[in-house]
């Protein structure tokens, strides 16, 4: 893993906790964004054994041992709809309090396919949504942390 004093955090509380190796594990996850800038969430299954059941959320899952977690989010992605990610950019890490503690790195990629040419293996539901639109799901607490987090960073740089 990468020395966690370089890496771009969510927050100062998500970087001194993660230096300091206060959480579970890693995991990767990704914002898939269209070419209109829609960001692609998948509906969580309805299991009452899982974390938040009917939420919505970003893709992404466990980083393996071994394994990178850029490799962790592209290996996701494909496992969990099909797609392809030659590149994905880093946008920031947090720790998942409000789930298994763990370490979440969170990258971006694009994609100009349309939502029907995906094949959604987990979950109930997959489609793009404006960030304008977000407010008004029932979104995981972190991954809503991260998709506001992104939407003023860009809104600010005129991207969103």
């Amino acid at each position: 893993m990468r020395d966690l004093a370089s890496v771009e955090f969510l927050t100062e509380v998500d970087r001194e906790e993660a230096v300091r190796g206060e959480f579970n594990g890693h995991a990767s996850m990704t914002m898939v964004l269209d070419a209109s800038g829609r960001v692609l969430l998948n509906l969580r299954d309805d299991k009452p054994e899982i974390l938040y059941p009917n939420h919505w959320a970003i893709l992404g899952g466990a980083v393996e041992p071994d394994e990178s977690p850029a490799d962790a989010a592209r290996r996701e992605l494909h496992e969990e709809i099909g797609l392809v990610a030659d590149h994905v950019e880093h946008f920031c890490s947090v720790v998942d309090r409000g789930g298994h503690r763990h370490l979440v790195w969170v990258f971006v990629t694009n994609t100009e396919l349309p939502v029907d040419e995906f094949t959604l293996t987990e979950g109930q539901d997959l489609r793009f949504f404006s960030f304008d639109e977000l407010d008004e799901l029932q979104i995981t607490p972190f991954v809503r942390q991260v998709l506001n987090a992104y939407r003023v960073r860009h809104r600010s740089l005129g991207s969103v």
